[in-house]
């Protein structure tokens, strides 16, 4: 911890801040709460992987946190971003998230129900078909080493590829560089940084992968996102 703030103040040193003009600019931080954020690789939203390109472009920072809580005598995680920046900052990054999150939730049930109608396809002439048998665990096994797939690993495979190229899209709109930097000082100041324990990498199928990349790429990030863009670029300026 002793060694962030020693880094935050070097960073405020450089860009020549002071305490008092990071408290004019109005930055601060808050937590919200967050369906499907987790700091484990493994149980977080493959949205979470897109939280640095949104800090970016929004001019904020932002942390990954879980806290547990015993509701009913039994315990419960609780994800919550911490993000640092100006109020109407963080509202534009909370939002974006949750723009990202449901359209990467969307394309999978598309790709997912346009997988099942494909493979009926390939199968309803065979001899003692039933739709029934799709569900059957030999055909998803025909699925899956067919690239049709639709258990849990080609699904968060298919979300993480549609993620990882919503990211590069959003970096690529970022201009607020140093804002971002600001955000980080204070969130540096008010946030503990423990080490994290080494996690077991994902393992994913690619070709799903693939997929959700192509999907990410092809997949019109709405207005909303433009309202966004023009918001903090508004802001910036």
């Amino acid at each position: 911890a002793n060694a962030f703030l020693d880094a935050a103040a070097r960073m405020m040193a450089e860009h020549g801040l002071s305490d008092d003009d990071l408290a004019k600019a109005g930055i601060d931080i808050e937590p919200v709460e967050k369906s499907g954020v987790h700091t484990s690789i493994h149980k977080m939203h493959p949205a979470c992987i897109v939280i640095d390109a949104i800090a970016k472009l929004t001019g904020t920072s932002i942390g990954l946190r879980v806290t547990s809580t015993k509701r009913n005598g039994k315990w419960r995680e609780i994800g919550a971003f911490t993000i640092a920046g100006r109020p109407s900052d963080r509202q534009v990054a909370d939002y974006l998230f949750d723009q990202v999150r449901n359209l990467i939730d969307a394309a999978w049930t598309a790709e997912r129900a346009a997988r099942f109608s494909r493979v009926e396809a390939l199968v309803s002439n065979e001899p003692g078909y039933h739709p029934s048998m799709l569900r059957s665990s030999v055909m998803r096994e025909f699925m899956s080493k067919n690239g049709f797939g639709v258990d849990r690993k080609e699904r968060r495979s298919f979300q993480f590829g549609m993620a990882r190229r919503f990211a590069e899209r959003i970096e690529a709109m970022s201009t607020r560089h140093a804002d971002s930097e600001m955000a980080m000082v204070v969130w540096r100041e008010q946030n503990t940084v423990t080490e994290q324990k080494k996690s077991k990498p994902v393992d994913l199928d690619m070709r799903a992968f693939a997929k959700g990349g192509d999907a990410g790429k092809d997949t019109h990030l709405g207005q909303g996102m433009a309202a966004a863009q023009k918001a903090v670029a508004a802001i910036g300026n």
